[in-house]
């Protein structure tokens, strides 16, 4: 008996030495809200990783959409029960930032993670509002790029038309004026940040600094940018865009406008790129302003960690994130969804070198995120965005005074504001 005893005793003990393994992998969920095709890549980017290992085995939660995703991961929160990860974009982020992991030390101490290879655009949009620590990883980006007729700018010096809204302007003014069937000599989009890019390649910016407590808008630069597109779209005419209608409607309108021969280019997303015709258009950085070089705004996607979970979670959670990270997982990801690579290595990924020398835009597109950087965020929940496309209403549609619209988008943006900061300030 005390030989039995001794066994079961021994055997006890071993299956207590035995690592966790033995009960199975490490479970993470991922919530994303991705439909289509590039929701279909990330299923099988999963099922890819599973089966590459044993020791973690990631659960995807995939929503319809973005805000969808918001609403679940802060249900899971209040449940005190959330996902491991999180797919989201920065104003998101923001709004749940307290109970997200900081992943300052990962950066600076996972060499495998390699966080010099991140394109400066993306790295400056996964940090939180203190502007120091890091709650993301980079996984897909998008900015604002200049798409162009090669028909229209034939002859002209592109990287000098380009180089700033002034030479641009003055080449749609030609473009407009020639016998080529073209009217417009360029058509920036509606309810979007161009005019703040412009803005901000020209020195300004929406706030007057990073603590975000005063808006900006009376200030010389936005000024100068809204008189001069006022100039170039309501009085000269030789600037359009499409406004209004039904969903995406206006962006469309666009796009077909210049595959049609209507306008000369138009200001649109990198994600546009599956419905153009690189035979017809080709595409640009956008533009500086006046001496200041192109310094148009970013929001990248990225994958966030609850700060709630085990530490085991949190290193299975990472250890994914570093697959997602990898040159391939980044190449069919801009391939699949047409965004951008996060990750300057992943042009060496034989596939997507071969992709991009058949196709010189994306190599293009990459290169502008190098001087993109992150869009400033409306921290009041909407009420400043609503005042700056009010603003843009006014003055590019209407016609209407230039400083007046300004005023009343600063003091309608500003006590918004003053309204968000002091609730912030008496808790």
């Amino acid at each position: 008996m005390k030989k039995v005893l001794c066994c079961i005793v021994a055997v006890i003990l071993l299956i207590g030495c035995m690592p966790a393994m033995a009960d199975g992998p490490i479970e993470v969920e991922y919530l994303f809200g991705l439909g289509g095709n590039l929701g279909n890549l990330f299923l099988s980017l999963i099922d890819e990783y599973n089966s590459s290992q044993d020791a973690v085995r990631v659960i995807p939660i995939q929503t319809p959409d973005y805000s969808t995703a918001l609403q679940q991961y802060q249900a899971g929160l209040a449940a005190g029960n959330p996902p491991a990860m999180w797919h989201t974009q920065m104003a998101r982020m923001m709004k749940v930032q307290q109970y997200l992991e900081p992943l300052n030390d990962r950066y600076a101490n996972d060499a495998e993670f390699k966080a010099e290879d991140i394109l400066a655009g993306c790295l400056s949009c996964m940090y939180g509002t203190d502007g120091e620590t890091i709650y993301g990883a980079p996984l897909f980006a998008s900015t604002q790029l200049m798409y162009y007729r090669k028909d229209a700018f034939e002859g002209y010096d592109i990287e000098e038309t380009f180089s700033n809204w002034q030479n641009l302007a003055a080449a749609a003014a030609e473009i407009a004026a020639a016998d080529n069937g073209i009217t417009w000599g360029w058509m920036p989009m509606w309810a979007t940040d161009n005019w703040l890019d412009a803005v901000l390649s020209a020195g300004g910016g929406k706030y007057t600094d990073e603590t975000m407590r005063h808006v900006n808008f009376l200030s010389d630069q936005w000024i100068d940018v809204m008189t001069s597109f006022q100039k170039w779209m309501v009085e000269d005419k030789i600037m359009s865009m499409h406004f209004g209608g039904s969903g995406w409607e206006y962006w469309y309108a666009n796009i077909d406008d210049v595959l049609d021969g209507v306008s000369a280019g138009y200001t649109g997303s990198a994600g546009d790129q599956g419905d153009l015709d690189f035979s017809i258009v080709s595409v640009h950085k956008q533009p500086g302003w006046g001496d200041h070089p192109t310094n148009n705004t970013t929001d990248t996607h990225m994958v966030v960690i609850a700060k709630s979970i085990p530490d085991e979670q949190k290193d299975a959670a990472w250890d994914f994130i570093k697959f997602l990270s990898k040159p391939s997982s980044q190449a069919r990801i801009s391939m699949t969804g047409g965004y951008i690579v996060t990750r300057a290595s992943a042009q060496e990924d034989p596939t997507f070198a071969a992709y991009i020398a058949e196709n010189p835009h994306v190599g293009i597109t990459i290169d502008a995120m190098n001087y993109a950087t992150k869009q400033p965020m409306d921290i009041t929940g909407g009420y400043v965005d609503s005042a700056y496309d009010d603003m843009v209403d006014r003055v590019l549609l209407e016609g209407e005074d230039v400083i007046e619209a300004l005023t009343i988008c600063q003091e309608e943006a500003q006590a918004a504001l003053d309204e968000y900061w002091a609730e912030i300030d008496a808790q």
